[in-house]
């Protein structure tokens, strides 16, 4: 999550295809104090970038029927599903 934080303040080119990687890879994380945004971080990265080949791989996302995961703390919580909002914007903004 740090290493997509400080990507969105160096804003380098090539790390787009990592960053469309991680989005398709990794998920937010639900636990029942809250939840841990990673993809969501991932996203801010890509938007800060601003790379046009992050707008294919967010579309296939807000499709996705992608759900949090629950963290091993996290028995008894229900996984919720992810909000979209987030890449909808990155969208809009990217484009």
């Amino acid at each position: 999550m740090w290493s997509a934080q400080c990507l969105s303040f160096m804003k380098p080119p090539e790390a787009v295809p990592a960053l469309i990687t991680a989005l398709k890879t990794q998920s937010n994380v639900q636990t029942c104090d809250g939840v841990i945004p990673l993809r969501d971080v991932i996203i801010q990265a890509l938007v800060e970038i601003g790379d046009k080949r992050a707008v294919p791989p967010l579309e296939e996302y807000i499709k996705s029927d992608s759900y949090e995961k629950l963290s091993a703390g996290a028995s008894g919580c229900t996984a919720k599903p992810e909000s979209k909002q987030i890449a909808k914007e990155a969208i809009r903004v990217i484009q």
